[in-house]
Order: structure tokens, then C-alpha cells, then sequence
């Protein structure tokens, strides 16, 4: 097949102009702009410089995951028809042959108005909320509805789940049918909108996408909200939301906002499922299904006002999941709130004790605005860290714990000056694009702490986080201690603005430890495990779409550390230690326990659509109002075993090292 290279996308105009005059035309972006997009993707991506056949193939399955993500509209036999054309998108596009993606749109918008005949027909029919049955929402534990009867079922199970949601909101059936009823109004308002805007960007996310799981193309709206967000004026609970199956998800929590400075156990959590949310003491509108840009917007709002959250969480241990609601007075993210912070832990041993220097470091952040206007007093984490540092020597610790737990990355310069800190010069990374390798180096010669240190990571480490800990582990310069290994991000996009409006993101690098070696996909693996609820958090990488493969690269010119600071066998000896501590520990015990439980259950995502009588006599949930712990505090090893033992380690790492 033939295959379109960055110097042929002369195409898209011709396709995209031609197929845009079936929908209604917006302003902003139009079909011959798209040219010099697909150019510039093409171009600069780090390694997918050609529109092959494979990602022709990609491009259909996302097509279809964007038009239909739920199995709710196509049925198994418009896939095969569709997939007969999987490697032939690009030479469609080649050769402006329009007839393809012509027809998809056009049977798309047919299987749309017949499912919504579906929903009215099944909504006002009977349902049995004793019956114990499942609905999956799983997409890849599905196929393609096989016939109009099973589709019809499908839409069955989803309109009964719903309803019960509505249900265990404490209102009526008839209160519920109108809600939904609402609802679907809503969406098919917005399908009457489907115009030439919403076309190009499918059709140009369903393209970028397939290169790899970070290049994408941004509306003009998707741009202003990422713009927002970056520069952390948003005004909102302060975390991280993810769409999958048609639920808004937790995905993190923003060091810094409104939700981090709350009671860990009385505020939302990573996989929390958001279903509803309520404006001050208003009733909770339902936001299953929904965009999830609009069911941002819905949780956003003015500073000082407050929101509540209808929570779906399954804690380790627990059967089913448990309708909670939470509170939460909205507040803007400010730099200061994620700010590097120090303290000194002293552990006691039978004969003496151990200083015990702690760093926590949220983000590398940097105030852009002011970095940018050259000021002196910039707001930034190197500079932050590197204070900690001296304040953390003057106290004459004996070994240093830095804390990445959570930490999502940031700034590139900020990880590679501190990581400098604890190096006496020699390259700390390598980045990689489509043409040629740089080495980066560190060209301060001065180290600002020569003692042990223990840097602390988890899953949810990622990118710069990954940077840094990648660094000291090649350098053998520290130990690493985590549940398991890294996010496994290491790579870096480049956003460029569009005069029309929006933003394109390109994958144009890939970060490479000095030794040669890519934590893309692979993560950073620690030296010692210590066990941790985020494990249930199993989510990487790698689990995305079409994550990039490396290969090994030259090693950088750098000499380690030897066994100057560990060996092999004083890490065995750490970890025996350590081991022998967490078996012991009852509060250790009852976390692998649950986690453990939890990790036989059959954890296929299906939703129970079996009236629960405790929810409905508990009506709404369990309200959980605003509770906040002390701001001041650096850290709380009451609630945080695994820091704790995190500090026990480093005090054997410092008392080992000193022949004790």
C-alpha cells in the first residue's frame, strides 16, 4: 500500500473540504487549514513520519472508539464492512477518494436516530430492580451488538442502570424517566450541532491518536481549558479527571487544591467514579455519559462556593461499591500551596537514633509568566529544593528521604538542576527525536548533599519524576524505594497554537536515562518494595493506545558511583530488614490483606443494576462535609505506614553505612 510521508499530506485539503460541506459549517478551523496540521505532525512527530498502512489501521479503531466508545449505535456487521478498509485510509487519502469516510459519518448519524428510537421505546417500559444482573462497561469485554434485539437489550440495561441512579437519588420513577428523558434531549441537541468543526477534530484526533497515546488535536475550547490548567489559575476542587466507559473518574489529585488540603479519608481518591454533582445545596444532576469537558465545567466554578460530589468507591475489602458525597469548597491552585517542603524525622533505635532529612516535592513547577520576565525571584522548584537542601544540612541529618510519591512531573530544567545537586557534574539525560540524540548535562560541578539518600516514588510518579529517579539510580547515587515501578512516561510533547483557534500537541522526543535506557513504558524499578494501596491503582504507560516502543541507545559518558553509597548485598540486607518489619506490622498486615482480597476478586468492570435497600434508605449516601487537616504539616505517618517504613529503611541505610 502506499504510504503518505510528511511532504505528502497535500490531501487532507481536498478530503476534508469536500466531506465538511455534508455538516453544518462553524467558525474557526476549515478544511484548508488542515494541510499545513497534518504536515506538522508528520514532520515533527519523534518517530511516526509516514501515514503506513498500521496507522491507517489505528486510525479506523479510533474512529470508531471516538463515534461509538460504548458499542451502543454500530452493529458487528457495519465493523466488518468498515475494517475491510482498515489499511486503506491512507491511500483513500492519497488519492482524495472521499467515498469512505463520506459513508461512515452518514451511517453513523443513521445508527444514532435509531438507537434514540431504541431509548424511547425502553424507557417508559417496565424494569425489575430486584433481578440481580450485571451491565458491563468494560469496552473491550464486549463486542458489537450482533443484531437489533441484543442492541436493544444493551440500551435496556444502560437506561435501568441509569434509572436506578436517579433512584438512589431519592426521587420518584416518574422524577427519573424525566431526567433521562432530559438527558438524551440534551445529547441529541448536541448531535444537531455535529458541524464541520467537530468533524475535523475527530477525524484529526482519530489521526494524531494513532501515532502514539499523547499527540492530539485541540478545539479552541479543549485549548483555552488546557491553557487554564497549566497555568494553575483554575478555580475548581483540584483534581484530575479521566472519561472511561462513560463514568468521570478521579485520576489524581493536584498537590496544592482545594481536595489535597482535606482529610485524606473524608475527600475523593484516585478511581473515585463521580456520577453526580450538585451545586451547593441543589439537587445533584447525573453526569453518566457526559462529555467529559462539560462534566468538567460542572465541578469548575467561582472560588468560595461549594460543590458536592456523588461518589462511587469499592474500598479493598469491601463487596460492593458505596454511594458517598463530598463536599468541597472550591478554591484556586497557586504555586505556593505545591511548593517544595522540609522537615527533619527522627527515628530511634535500640541504641541510638537517626536524623532523618525528608523532602517532599509535589510537581517541578515553575512560574512560566514570571521565569519568562527574566525576574530573579521566580517562583520555582530547583530553587525551593536547593533551600530545603541547606536548611536540611544545617540540621547535620544523617540521610535524606525525597519524596515523588504522586508527583506528575513538571518542568524538564527543574528535574535535571536537581537532580544535579546530588551529582558532581556529567550528563543526566539523553533526548532522543526523529533525527538525532542530545546529551543533556549537569554543569554544576558542586554537590549540595553527599550523604545517603533514599528517593521515594510510586505509580503515579511520572515524566520529570521519572527523570530524576532514573538519574540517581544509573548514577548509583540512591535507592529507590516504591510499591511498584513508575508511570512510565519519558516523553515530551511540543504545543503549538494555531491562528485559527486550538492547538496541536506532537510527541517530538523521548527521554533516555544515561545509561542508554527509556523509562517509556517501562517505568523506573525500584531497588526495595514496600507495599501500598496505590498498587491497586494498575494503571501505566503501557496500558495506553499505541505507547512507543524504544530501543537502546548509546550510553552517555558517565561514570557511576560503584559501591561508594550501596552495594547488592547492603540492598538485600535493607530489604530482609524491611521485609521482616512489614510482616510484623499489624497495620501492614491488614493493608495486603484487603489488598490482597481485593485483588482475587473478579474485577471485570460490571455494574450491579440490583436495587440495593441499604442505598435507599440511606438515600443520596453518606454526606461527607469539608474537613480540613493541619496545612502546616510536612508529613502524617498515622495515615501514611508506608512513609514510615520508608523513614525505618533510610535509618538502616544510615547506621549500616556506618558500621552499626
Amino acid at each position: 500500500m502506499k504510504r503518505l510521508t510528511r511532504k505528502k499530506a497535500l490531501f487532507v485539503v481536498t478530503l476534508l473540504v469536500l466531506l465538511i460541506g455534508c455538516f453544518k459549517k462553524s467558525d474557526g478551523l476549515d478544511g484548508s487549514d488542515i494541510q499545513s496540521i497534518m504536515r506538522s505532525i508528520l514532520y515533527r512527530h519523534v518517530s511516526q513520519n509516514e501515514f503506513t498502512d498500521e496507522v491507517s489501521r489505528r486510525m479506523l479503531e479510533n474512529l470508531i472508539k471516538l463515534t461509538d466508545p460504548y458499542k451502543l449505535y454500530f452493529y458487528e456487521s457495519d465493523i466488518d464492512s468498515f475494517r475491510k478498509h482498515a489499511d486503506k485510509l491512507n491511500d483513500y487519502a492519497s488519492s482524495g477518494d472521499l467515498s469512505f469516510i463520506t459513508s461512515y459519518f452518514k451511517l453513523f448519524k443513521s445508527r444514532y436516530n435509531e438507537s434514540m428510537k431504541i431509548f424511547s421505546k425502553r424507557v417508559d417500559g417496565e424494569f425489575d430492580f430486584t433481578k440481580d444482573e450485571y451491565m458491563i462497561v468494560d469496552r473491550e469485554k464486549i463486542e458489537f451488538a450482533g443484531s437489533q434485539k441484543e442492541l436493544e437489550e444493551r440500551w435496556r440495561k444502560r437506561i435501568k442502570f441509569q434509572l436506578l441512579n436517579y433512584l438512589n437519588m431519592d426521587m420518584t420513577m416518574d422524577e427519573s424517566r424525566k431526567r433521562l428523558k432530559r438527558h438524551y434531549d440534551m445529547v441529541s441537541k448536541e448531535m444537531m450541532k455535529f458541524d464541520q468543526e467537530k468533524v475535523i477534530s475527530i477525524y484529526l484526533n482519530a489521526f494524531s491518536s494513532a501515532l502514539d497515546p499523547h499527540s492530539a488535536y485541540m478545539t479552541a475550547k479543549d485549548y483555552e481549558d488546557f491553557r487554564i490548567s497549566m497555568n494553575l489559575k483554575l478555580e475548581g476542587i483540584g483534581a484530575v479527571l479521566r472519561s472511561e466507559d462513560g463514568f468521570t473518574y478521579v485520576d489524581s489529585v493536584i498537590p496544592g487544591g482545594p481536595v489535597s488540603k482535606m482529610d485524606p479519608d473524608k475527600t475523593v481518591q484516585p478511581n473515585d467514579k463521580i456520577i453526580a454533582v450538585a451545586q451547593g445545596e441543589k439537587e445533584p444532576e447525573s453526569i453518566i455519559d457526559m462529555p467529559l469537558r462539560e462534566a468538567v465545567d460542572k465541578i469548575r466554578g467561582k472560588k468560595g462556593s461549594i460543590v458536592r460530589l456523588v461518589i462511587m468507591r469499592k474500598a479493598p475489602g469491601e463487596k460492593s461499591e458505596k454511594r458517598i458525597i463530598v463536599s468541597v469548597e472550591r478554591d484556586q491552585v497557586v504555586l505556593e500551596q505545591q511548593a517544595a517542603k522540609h522537615a527533619v524525622h527522627t527515628v530511634k533505635k535500640e541504641k541510638s537514633s537517626v536524623k532523618v532529612g525528608y523532602i517532599k516535592l509535589p510537581t517541578f513547577y515553575v512560574d512560566w509568566e514570571e521565569y519568562y520576565k527574566r525576574n530573579p525571584e521566580a517562583k520555582m522548584s530547583a530553587r525551593d529544593v536547593f533551600n530545603s537542601i541547606h536548611a536540611l544540612n544545617k540540621e547535620k541529618i544523617d540521610v535524606m528521604v525525597f519524596d515523588l510519591r504522586n508527583n506528575p512531573g513538571g518542568g524538564l530544567e527543574q528535574a535535571e538542576l536537581i537532580a544535579g545537586y546530588f551529582l558532581p557534574g556529567g550528563p543526566v539525560l539523553q533526548v532522543k527525536d526523529h533525527e538525532q540524540v542530545q546529551v543533556r548535562y549537569d554543569k554544576d560541578p558542586a554537590v549540595y548533599y553527599d550523604g545517603p539518600l533514599v528517593v521515594l516514588v510510586n505509580n503515579q510518579s511520572a515524566s520529570a519524576s521519572e527523570i530524576f529517579a532514573g538519574t540517581i539510580r544509573d548514577y548509583k547515587r540512591g535507592l529507590i524505594v516504591a510499591p511498584t515501578r513508575t508511570f512510565g512516561k519519558g516523553s515530551v510533547q511540543q504545543l503549538t497554537d494555531l491562528r485559527q483557534g486550538g492547538a496541536v500537541k506532537i510527541t517530538i522526543q523521548l527521554f533516555y536515562q544515561p545509561s542508554g535506557t527509556s523509562n517509556n513504558k517501562d517505568g523506573i524499578v525500584p531497588h526495595i518494595t514496600v507495599p501500598s494501596y496505590s498498587q491497586l491503582i494498575n494503571y501505566y504507560e503501557s496500558d495506553l493506545d499505541y505507547a512507543l516502543d524504544w530501543t537502546p541507545i548509546k550510553p552517555a559518558p558517565y561514570k557511576d558511583f560503584g559501591d561508594t553509597f550501596f552495594s547488592k548485598a547492603l540492598i538485600n540486607r535493607l530489604s530482609t530488614l524491611s521485609g521482616a518489619r512489614v510482616k510484623s506490622d499489624p497495620d501492614f498486615k491488614e493493608m495486603q490483606k484487603k489488598i490482597a482480597e481485593y485483588l482475587k476478586e473478579d474485577n471485570t468492570k460490571k455494574i450491579s443494576l440490583k436495587m440495593d435497600p441499604s442505598e435507599k434508605d440511606d438515600k443520596v449516601g453518606e454526606e461527607i462535609s469539608v474537613s480540613k487537616p493541619d496545612p502546616d504539616a510536612v508529613y502524617d505517618l498515622k495515615n501514611d505506614i508506608f512513609l514510615k517504613e520508608a523513614f525505618n529503611i533510610a535509618a538502616d541505610y544510615a547506621e549500616v553505612r556506618k558500621g552499626k
